[in-house]
């Protein structure tokens, strides 16, 4: 080792210019595994799936679908007592944009819904203030609702506030008079009946995106049981107890044989349901379709996650690239100027061999002194990157991903400086020994 270091001190400059180059690419590469890594991981366990129930209808050569309210809340009882698999399901009615009364004012929110408990526990929704409604709520039929953090603060002002208030909700058609997309009622007909709430709770999707805007995640929700004991007669909004979507959750690993074991279960109950309800005449020209996808934000949170993956491959492979680069030119230059040392050593009876361990050595020496450079400055970088990102916002990165990235940063160092050590020595004692020899002028 003696001879290696004194090569390294002839050569200082290259020498300490590489391992700078090399530190900082091991610094970089060190801060985007430990604040990228644990944030890309695609999480695991239970899966939440929305069933609905799809009219496809062709016009002028398009294939329009929509989702047509057929689910019953005894659905959901059905599927989680027939699939084992299902942990947990709930019918969910949904009516997108609905105008209410907050003290004689008029508001208009993104959605209301109405469901049974068992969509508190399918999505973990948080209570925030107060509680959520349960199975007694349910049987009573109690006008109770819990409304979204995000209503509250818009209606109340804040979710404290929002407790034991009252907020009164209209009928489609009332809303619509409100937005102005309707001139008035025909003569001699009335809206539906207006319906009352008092708020008992307020809650919070513990994973909801504040930018994304789903119109199925009601802002409002009220029991099932309240609009079931309307029977059938319209109430606000709503306007029969047929639900839109089924939700369901179940294992991941085992989604695949869930969604079949739906579609087994349900195509032939709707289809007889449909067929009950009537109306087969005018839609001859439709065709149904039970379809069963991730619900609500999987999706989205999917492609985020394939997104933040390939960023995370991407600046890997960049950081990686550019301390390999560093290597190979270093060594390029300092085997270039040692043309003819190399040439008196094989004269010498040196093996070409010997040479290129002797240049592998250095060389991963270097990539080592560089590495552990790396790991000193991946700290202030860390601070100097903190403001231009905010991945890993709102935590610290847990020590075995800080462990594993200072493995693994070395390790890259260490089979990096190897190959950028052989190939340059290599490229240079494979010629001739007359031409290692040979003076330059």
């Amino acid at each position: 080792m003696p001879f290696h270091w004194r090569l390294l001190k002839a050569g200082w400059f290259t020498t300490v210019l590489v391992i700078l180059q090399v530190g900082v690419a091991a610094g970089a590469l060190v801060v985007i595994l430990t604040h990228l890594l644990p944030h890309v991981t695609w999480p695991r366990g239970a899966t939440v799936l929305e069933v609905t129930y799809q009219r496809v209808e062709e016009r002028a050569g398009m294939a329009m679908r929509q989702a047509e309210p057929v689910f019953r809340p005894e659905d959901a009882l059905l599927v989680r007592g027939e699939i084992p698999a299902i942990t947990e399901a709930a019918a969910l009615v949904v009516q997108p944009l609905v105008a209410l009364m907050v003290d004689d004012r008029p508001y208009l929110v993104r959605s209301a819904g109405a469901t049974d408990p068992g969509y508190f526990r399918l999505w973990a929704l948080e209570a925030v203030a107060g509680t959520l409604f349960g199975a007694a709520e349910m049987a009573q039929g109690a006008p109770v609702a819990v409304i979204s953090e995000a209503a509250a603060r818009q209606l109340f002002g804040s979710a404290e506030d929002a407790l034991d208030r009252e907020l009164m909700l209209l009928s489609v058609e009332e809303g619509l008079l409100l937005q102005g997309l309707l001139a008035g009622f025909p003569s001699g007909t009335t809206p539906p009946p207006r319906a009352v709430f008092r708020v008992v709770g307020v809650y919070r999707f513990p994973s909801a995106d504040p930018e994304t805007v789903d119109l199925r995640r009601p802002e409002i929700i009220v029991p099932m049981g309240w609009l079931t004991a309307q029977h059938g007669k319209p109430a606000g909004p709503f306007s029969d107890p047929f639900a839109d979507v089924l939700y369901v959750s179940a294992p991941m690993e085992q989604e695949p044989a869930v969604q079949q074991a739906l579609e087994v279960l349900l195509s032939p109950l709707l289809t007889e349901r449909r067929r009950l309800q009537g109306g087969e005449e005018a839609r001859s020209r439709s065709s149904w379709q039970l379809e069963v996808v991730r619900g609500g934000q999987a999706q989205l949170l999917r492609e985020q996650h394939r997104a933040r993956a390939a960023v995370v491959s991407g600046l890997v492979f960049a950081a990686v690239l550019a301390a390999g680069v560093a290597l190979v030119t270093g060594n390029l230059v300092r085997m270039s100027g040692r043309r003819r040392a190399i040439g008196l050593a094989r004269v010498l009876g040196a093996s070409q061999r010997r040479i290129v361990q002797s240049a592998v050595v250095e060389s991963m020496a270097i990539a080592l002194v560089g590495g552990m450079v790396g790991l000193a400055a991946s700290w202030p970088l860390e601070q100097l990157a903190a403001p231009l990102s905010d991945f890993g916002a709102g935590g610290t990165t847990p020590f075995g991903a800080r462990l594993a990235a200072y493995g693994f940063c070395l390790v890259v160092t260490l089979i990096g400086g190897l190959l950028a050590g052989w190939y340059p020595a290599w490229e240079v004692s494979r010629g001739g020994l007359a031409e290692q020899l040979r003076e330059e002028v």
